[in-house]
């Protein structure tokens, strides 16, 4: 199954949900400005896999999402094996940025859990900011609820501005949906923030915090044995409201940045960043989505 090239607009709920599928590929779709019409019970996302094998989200931006629960740009779901979320810009979704979650009340036969998710190269800036309805005040920019298990999360970018008083500070939460995730691993990626941000473990088991960069207050960073801590020294700071991918072009590296060959390798096939430059194959990465 593809789902590609299209527009969905003032849609309240999810956006596209591809079910059952082994090998789906949504790619360069565009969900943006999502109302607040779903009641307090309701939870929605803007593209997520259920029930499937192999899928791959890329190329996709979504933004101003604002269903009640859950309410982020994509998400990997329960049932999920192997699923790929790469080259996607998330921007202004109340909910966050990204999802990735298993049921774990559910087991064999009726389901294989949610394995294998991958999440590099994606762009968030001004995710996690619900303020209202019966979850206000709860909104990490990455939440993993339930025992999803050998997550990677590498070579993002993730913008925080200033925020008013009663956001959720925590870029990263752990959590409970009858169970905890195993073997989780952030790596690479570049954590922008003027304020302060929290990192929730719960009761989560091996969790990998390695080669990422630091900018601003990150509680976690004194627990990343190959920190970098600095500006990255974009070309320019992108800011949330910046509709479509031309604006992106600004999170280019300059020749002086800290983030140069300090990313642990990781690909293990032939990979692109996301502005199309080749990344080296076993070899070390620049931080972030640019390979200088």
């Amino acid at each position: 199954m593809i789902v590609r090239n299209n527009l969905l607009e003032g849609v309240p709920g999810d956006g596209i949900v591809p079910i059952g599928c082994d090998g789906a590929l949504i790619t360069h779709n565009v969900m943006r400005d999502c109302p607040r019409l779903l009641p307090d019970s309701e939870a929605a996302a803007g593209i997520w896999p259920w029930s499937c094998d192999n899928t791959v989200i890329q190329y996709n931006e979504v933004s101003d999402h604002k269903a009640p629960w859950d309410g982020q740009g994509f998400d990997s779901d329960w049932n999920c094996r192997n699923t790929l979320i790469q080259y996607n810009y998330s921007h202004d979704n109340e909910g966050g940025f990204l999802l990735v979650c298993d049921d774990g009340s559910q087991k064999m036969p009726t389901s294989a859990g949610n394995t294998g998710t991958i999440v590099r190269y994606n762009i968030s800036i001004n995710d996690g900011l619900r303020t209202t309805g019966k979850h206000a005040g709860f909104s990490p920019v990455i939440h993993l609820p339930g025992p999803a298990r050998n997550t990677q999360i590498y070579n993002n970018v993730v913008i925080v501005p200033q925020r008013e008083a009663g956001i959720d500070s925590s870029l990263v939460a752990f959590d409970n949906w009858h169970g905890y995730p195993d073997s989780t691993l952030f790596a690479n990626n570049i954590f922008y923030a003027l304020m302060p941000m929290d990192y929730q473990a719960a009761k989560a088991t091996r969790i990998y915090y390695d080669n990422n960069l630091y900018y601003g207050k990150h509680t976690i960073a004194s627990e990343d044995p190959h920190a970098v801590a600095g500006d990255p020294l974009f070309q320019s700071v992108v800011w949330g409201g910046n509709p479509g991918w031309e604006v992106l072009k600004g999170l280019k590296l300059k020749p002086a940045t800290p983030a140069a060959n300090k990313g642990r390798p990781l690909v293990r096939e032939a990979t692109k960043d996301f502005f199309g430059n080749k990344v080296p194959v076993g070899k070390a990465v620049d931080i972030g989505v640019h390979e200088f």
